[in-house]
């Protein structure tokens, strides 16, 4: 008798409901443009680094979908659960792409997202995305792509000018990271308990 792996029974259905084409599109498309650019010598100006990382946290977030919400409400699973169990997947996955880019640049002498900052700011965008989601889940039949919407919004609100929007609300996720991130987190915490109390 051989002794098979054990895996959690939700392990499988969770993986095939998410929509992993986000995720996978936007690391191919990373990929791609990191090899033009270490192909042509070409310096990453800040703005293609924050787009690129913004990316890559909103693809995340697009996974946390769930379409099978409204079948499965009746169920005694709650909705906490299984968006837990997306949440740890999605997690796994974009840090497997995120290492693929980071070797990737290394590779080739970029360093596009593989900066200790960028790095911080990609969890606190994911963050972001995962609180703006937890919030709107309930209320919005897509509120993952409203979260993917804010992650890119908030990034593209870089080339704003200052008059408009100032610069630590702008650049928070930048310059703070772990104060968004924990914002965030207490903000998803709340959002998702209070929804299956």
């Amino acid at each position: 008798m051989s002794a098979g792996r054990v895996v959690p029974a939700w392990l499988r259905p969770t993986r095939r409901a998410i929509d992993w084409a986000p995720l996978t599109l936007i690391t191919g498309a990373l990929l791609a443009t990191a090899t033009v650019l270490g192909w042509r010598r070409i310096e990453v100006p800040a703005l293609i680094q924050y787009l690129a990382v913004a990316g890559l946290a909103a693809a995340a977030v697009l996974g946390l979908g769930d379409p099978a919400r409204p079948l499965l409400q009746a169920l005694p699973t709650p909705p906490i659960v299984r968006f837990s169990h997306r949440a740890v997947l999605l997690v796994g996955a974009s840090a497997l792409a995120a290492a693929v880019l980071v070797a990737a640049e290394r590779l080739l002498a970029l360093s596009p997202t593989s900066e200790p900052e960028l790095a911080a700011a990609l969890v606190a965008l994911a963050a972001i995305g995962t609180a703006v989601h937890a919030v709107g889940n309930p209320i919005v039949d897509h509120a993952n792509e409203a979260a993917a919407g804010s992650i890119l919004l908030w990034v593209a609100a870089v080339a704003l000018p200052t008059e408009l929007v100032p610069e630590s609300v702008r650049m928070a996720w930048l310059h703070h990271p772990w104060m968004v991130t924990a914002a965030a987190a207490a903000i998803t915490i709340g959002a998702t308990t209070h929804r299956s109390a």
